[in-house]
């Protein structure tokens, strides 16, 4: 569903972009239930909204960013 996936970009941007809380976030962008966003998200990414923002953040001290080889595979941090 397009409309679902531009909603689920929209999350993230903001995930990586702001520091505002995760319900607030997910109001904003149309979900009526924050924890129907958080279960939505989890699987369709394999990881919580927490654990992508943490990830994703150069301003978090755990930011990590993916390092690719000549033959573009991603290596380990």
């Amino acid at each position: 569903d397009d409309l679902l996936n531009f909603r689920l970009e929209e999350v993230q941007k903001r995930l990586t972009e702001k520091s505002e809380p995760i319900e607030s976030i997910a109001l904003q962008c149309g979900w009526r239930s924050p924890i129907a966003l958080k279960h939505l998200f989890k699987k369709r990414f394999g990881m919580s909204m927490r654990e992508f923002r943490n990830g994703t953040n150069p301003s978090n001290p755990y930011f990590f960013k993916s390092v690719k080889n000549d033959d573009n595979e991603v290596l380990d941090p």
